[in-house]
């Protein structure tokens, strides 16, 4: 059974400024040829949006590789997280699009979500599970 993990704007931008945890994940998943890393399309928006052109380069050759699968934001999709935004309890601050689309990639596929900010996630969905980057 092949196994992933699902990245969120926090893990993205880490990973996009040379953040050590971030780049150790991503390096562990091209070795491994059984680790899985989903991007929720929405994440990616919202973590171009916050960095340098040198780091969204590195974004984009993230997408490029091999274990990385990018998760579109489909209209089903975009329905079904707006869904999980209206039935939250405490809705994260600020435009929360993004966290509402990884806590449904994470739902779907299974899979833990890779963040610094959990707070952010378990607001939408308290059952997700995470793995917190220091």
């Amino acid at each position: 059974m092949i196994g992933g993990r699902v990245l969120d704007t926090t893990a993205l931008t880490d990973y996009a400024t040379s953040r050590i945890c971030a780049r150790a994940l991503v390096g562990a998943a091209l070795r491994s040829g059984s680790l899985v890393l989903s991007v929720p399309s929405a994440a990616l928006l919202a973590a171009r949006g916050q960095l340098s052109e040198p780091a969204r380069a590195s974004l984009t050759e993230l997408a490029a590789l091999a274990p990385v699968v990018v998760d579109e934001l489909t209209a089903e999709t975009a329905g079904r997280c707006g869904d999980l935004l209206a039935r939250s309890r405490a809705r994260p601050p600020g435009d929360a699009v993004d966290a509402a689309h990884v806590a449904f990639s994470a739902r779907t596929r299974g899979w833990p979500v890779v963040t610094s900010d959990p707070d952010r996630l378990l607001a939408l969905d308290a059952a997700v599970s995470i793995e917190r980057l220091p």
